[in-house]
């Protein structure tokens, strides 16, 4: 008898090991797969006024801005949705523009 139930507590102990094991071969990481997402973004001045010179190039990628009028475009097209801190402002699209010719600051904080 006491061989019969040392079999059954082995055979128990094995089979709770083996059920143990069935998530071990699941990736852990619920990212995988996924396109890491960007915060880059680039910023454009309005040349519109020298479309004389180049009609088909309105804008031009800068990192310092002279003239008023910026275009904000977000590096990275495929993130659900976007959200800006410009100033005071919050906006939610990819790619906008936005007039800075009443604003008396210098530096204005993107975020």
């Amino acid at each position: 008898m006491k061989k019969q139930l040392s079999l059954v507590s082995l055979t128990a102990l094995i089979g709770a090991f083996v059920f143990s094991l069935e998530g071990c071969g699941d990736d852990p990481n619920p990212c995988k797969g996924l396109k890491q997402t960007s915060a880059d973004f680039t910023i454009m001045e309005d040349i519109s006024y020298l479309r004389d010179l180049n009609p088909y190039w309105p804008y031009y990628a800068c990192d310092t801005v002279i003239i008023k009028q910026i275009r904000f475009t977000a590096v990275d097209s495929t993130a659900a949705t976007y959200e800006w801190h410009i100033g005071a402002g919050v906006y939610t699209k990819r790619k906008f523009v936005l007039n800075f010719f009443n604003a008396t600051e210098t530096v204005i904080p993107i975020t």
